[in-house]
């Protein structure tokens, strides 16, 4: 999971989004959405494996993106608040139990 990570680190250091980062998070959670699909659905042992891999691509892609534009577009003032709201709510979605 962590060479996912790395991957989309190396990834966003040559590539930036500066005009397009609303575009980039939106492909990213589409992205994160088809590899949960494809891994609930994974044949065999070996597609199960790697997909996490691009999930965590999927990830890092979704909040470098979404942190900088928050960031950007905050006041000042206010961005330990907008930034601690962007974790709490971050968090809750990760942790919250899908409804069946």
């Amino acid at each position: 999971m962590a060479a996912g990570m790395i991957v989309a680190g190396v990834l966003h250091s040559f590539w930036n989004p500066r005009h397009k980062r609303l575009r980039t998070i939106v492909f990213a959670i589409a992205f994160q959405g088809v590899c949960e699909v494809a891994l609930a659905h994974a044949p065999h042992l070996a597609v199960a494996m790697s997909l996490p891999l691009r999930l965590r691509v999927g990830i890092v892609s979704n909040n470098v993106p979404m942190v900088s534009l928050l960031q950007e577009a905050s006041d000042p003032a206010r961005m330990g608040r907008v930034m601690s709201l962007n974790a709490v709510a971050s968090l809750a979605w990760r942790r919250s139990p899908l409804p069946s």
